[in-house]
This record gives C-alpha cells, sequence and structure tokens, in this order.
C-alpha cells in the first residue's frame, strides 16, 4: 500500500463518522422537536380543562 491509498482510508473513515454524527444529532434534534409537541399537548389539555371548569353544564 502507498501512501496516498492509506490517507484515502483514514479520510473515507472520518468521512463515514461525520455522516453517523449528523444522523445521530439529527435523531435528538428530532427527540428535541417531539418533546416539544408533548409540552404543547399538555399544555392544551390543561386549558381545555379549565374551559371545562368554566363552563355551566
Amino acid at each position: 500500500m502507498d501512501l496516498s491509498t492509506i490517507q484515502m482510508h483514514l479520510d473515507n473513515f472520518v468521512t463515514t463518522w461525520e455522516g453517523w454524527s449528523k444522523i445521530v444529532q439529527g435523531i435528538q434534534d428530532w427527540k428535541g422537536v417531539a418533546e416539544g409537541f408533548e409540552a404543547l399537548k399538555g399544555a392544551f389539555e390543561t386549558f381545555g380543562d379549565g374551559l371545562e371548569e368554566l363552563s355551566s353544564k
């Protein structure tokens, strides 16, 4: 193996791990979005419960 082949393999290795890092970061970002929607859902449920208490049923 010559040095250019070794350098190519090392570059590919780094590129692969950078790609996996982006995938993992994307999953974490979506998890944050999901948690945000859960918080919003909870806020709407609390708001809805408050409206029911104001209702004259």
